[in-house]
């Protein structure tokens, strides 16, 4: 730090940082300087007394080449090696936003504009991108991990549960608090799913089931419970009148969503986990996925005729090579898509269920 007026050093030099130091920035109000160092931190530091204000902030892989501070100084954004810029809470050095990907080399420069709504940042290719700052929104009203996220049939609401305890509503297009239901579960929410109807579903670490009213926010019955095990999967049908829960004993069940009460017996669906669950658009097929990697296709019973029992359609589908995290038909239900932490997405041809008949159906991967 330098006096302006006699160019002499004010202090002794500050050990900043144990790489070459790439990039600078200073607040508006000059009280704050932002440094981006090749040994792929950032730093923030009080440009007065020359002290950090947080711990180096980690998160490029890589070295970090670029820094700049917003107009309001609230946030920093930082480029690297990487080739990702990473936008940061300067009150808590928490990460305010996913990285923002769009360069495909290394970002030399970022600034932003005077009103703080736009982001500008170049690269090593030459190209320069424009990113709209006030497109995100942060959301601030759980106190802990926030686990299920759902939007209302209508699209009005956001729908979040926490580790709190909490089920949040936000007004989707301003980002208000729009309602909450306060300690809604004693232990930790795992998963929520919300019906075509408007029903919000919630589970929780203890392997109680909740079903509230989405206009009043009231409980419909009393807790479901099916076991003691950690209940994950939430997925109810399209005509909203069945829910289905999968838990970490690897046990699908079926509720009637009027009653509250269990629908036939449990079903010893997965060696694993019961990770996640989807129905198909016309209601016929439950398909679940596990911590095993496998994918089970279920025919839904026949209420009409009297039946309570899911039946399995053929052998496992197997792909994956670790936890089948996530599940979705397409509208036509000819193809489900499956999400891992093996990380791929794979798609399957289930068209067999709607031309040979569920029972005879065998889905391929395309």
């Amino acid at each position: 730090i330098w006096d302006m007026q006699t160019g002499q050093p004010i202090g002794e030099p500050m050990p900043a940082h144990t790489g070459e130091i790439h990039g600078w920035t200073f607040s508006p109000d000059g009280k704050t300087l932002a440094t981006a160092s090749f040994d792929g931190s950032v730093r923030l530091w009080d440009a007065v007394q020359g002290s950090p204000l947080l711990e180096p902030l980690l998160a490029h892989d890589g070295r970090v080449l670029s820094v700049a501070l917003s107009p309001d100084g609230k946030t920093l954004a930082s480029g690297g090696t990487d080739n990702l810029i990473y936008l940061w809470d300067t009150a808590t050095g928490a990460l305010a936003a996913p990285p923002l990907d769009g360069h495909g080399n290394w970002v030399r420069a970022l600034s932003y504009s005077d009103d703080g709504k736009r982001l500008f940042s170049a690269d090593a290719d030459g190209h320069i991108l424009v990113w709209s700052a006030d497109a995100q929104q942060i959301l601030r009203g759980h106190e802990d991990r926030v686990r299920g996220v759902g939007f209302s049939p209508e699209g009005r609401f956001l729908i979040t549960s926490s580790f709190d305890g909490d089920i949040v509503l936000w007004d989707a297009e301003t980002g208000t608090d729009a309602g909450r239901i306060d300690n809604a579960h004693d232990s930790s929410i795992i998963q929520i799913a919300i019906s075509p109807d408007g029903v919000i579903a919630s589970a929780d670490a203890a392997g109680a089931v909740k079903l509230w009213d989405l206009k009043t926010l009231e409980p419909l019955h009393a807790p479901l419970f099916g076991g003691d095990s950690v209940v994950i999967g939430l997925a109810f049908s399209p005509d909203g009148d069945t829910l289905a829960s999968g838990d970490f004993n690897g046990i699908v069940r079926l509720w009637d969503v009027s009653t509250g009460q269990q629908v036939g017996e449990p079903l010893s669906a997965h060696k694993g986990w019961a990770l996640s669950l989807a129905f198909s658009p016309d209601g016929a097929v439950l398909a679940s996925g596990g911590t095993e990697g496998d994918i089970r296709l279920w025919q839904m019973p026949a209420t009409d005729a009297g039946g309570t029992e899911l039946k399995p359609l053929d052998e496992p589908l197997s792909g994956h090579s670790n936890w089948v995290t996530g599940l979705a038909f397409s509208p036509d239900g000819a193809t489900l898509v499956s999400t891992s932490s093996d990380r791929s997405i794979r798609f399957w041809d289930t068209s067999t269920l709607l031309s040979a008949g569920v029972a005879n159906a065998r889905p391929c991967l395309l």
